[in-house]
């Protein structure tokens, strides 16, 4: 049961879900279950959960607000129950009834250890590693000729280029780019 002592003293009259956890709830109910759950930006939204079936509800407000509208009516409709409504005991008996399925929420595990992390490699002798270069495919990169390359510099607008867009003269202000040759005059 999930009606946990907060640190303050307060306990909770119904159950709540973790926001990354995901609950299975079938409705035994003989209507749809029709309930409304607010986002942070205070829009409101209604969700459905059809009679006779099972429905997949995500974590947080949507479980939490799903859950107690079901077993709240049907504690309501009980002759035996109804007086017990926040009784820890009785909600749980009703929740188990129609919690199908529970998916927690992931926990995050803490690192026990701390401190100096060695990065030596494993190995069973400590001869020196010899180191192989690898062999570059052929023809790829294409080797650029020096003085190509410093024409193709000089000259942004040759066929290895790629289209320079076109920018209206602004007077004093010019885009200067890596492939921008500036000429003093």
């Amino acid at each position: 049961m999930a009606n946990e002592s907060k640190s303050d003293g307060y306990l909770t009259k119904w159950r709540h879900f973790h926001p990354q956890s995901t609950v299975w709830v079938k409705n035994p109910l003989g209507h749809d279950v029709v309930f409304n759950v607010a986002d942070e930006h205070n829009n409101p939204y209604q969700y459905r959960m059809p009679q006779g079936k099972t429905s997949e509800l995500p974590g947080g407000a949507v479980a939490t607000l799903g859950v107690k509208a079901i077993v709240d009516e049907l504690i309501q409709s009980s002759p035996t129950d109804s007086l017990a409504m926040w009784e820890i005991g009785v909600r749980s008996k009703y929740e188990a009834e129609i919690i199908v399925r529970y998916k927690e929420a992931p926990t995050r595990v803490k690192n026990q250890e701390t401190g100096e992390i060695n990065l030596g490699t494993v190995s069973n002798n400590d001869e020196e590693v010899e180191i192989v270069e690898e062999e570059e495919a052929p023809n790829y990169p294409p080797k650029a000729d020096p003085v190509e390359a410093e024409t193709r510099t000089l000259n942004p607008r040759s066929e290895y280029s790629a289209p320079q867009p076109t920018v209206p003269d602004f007077g004093a202000a010019s885009l200067v780019g890596k492939d921008t040759v500036v000429i003093e005059e």
